[in-house]
């Protein structure tokens, strides 16, 4: 399992629940817990330690899923607000 999967999963849940999404990292969790358990066996470290691969993928890309969920919900959110808008204007200070 890659990040870019992670992503995958993501969209579904995104699909399936639309803006309360979020609610349920825990499951994507879980079930890309699952996923990752079905690439690990396919290829198992000499130790053929899941738990510890699968601590180690959680650690690295969760906080790289909610960067991303936030980046590319808060460009939606800018998209939608400032559509038909040519202009951006700025406070002067």
């Amino acid at each position: 399992m890659t990040f870019k999967d992670l992503t995958k999963l993501w969209g579904k849940y995104k699909e399936k629940y639309g803006a309360e999404a979020y609610r349920h990292i825990s499951e994507l969790l879980k079930e890309a817990k699952g996923l990752h358990k079905r690439d690990f066996l396919k290829n198992p470290t000499p130790r053929g330690d899941h738990e510890q691969s699968w601590r180690s993928f959680k650690g690295k890309n969760l906080e790289k899923l909610v960067a991303y969920i936030i980046i590319r919900e808060g460009m939606r959110q800018f998209r939608s607000s400032y559509r038909g808008q040519h202009e951006l204007s700025y406070p002067t200070y």
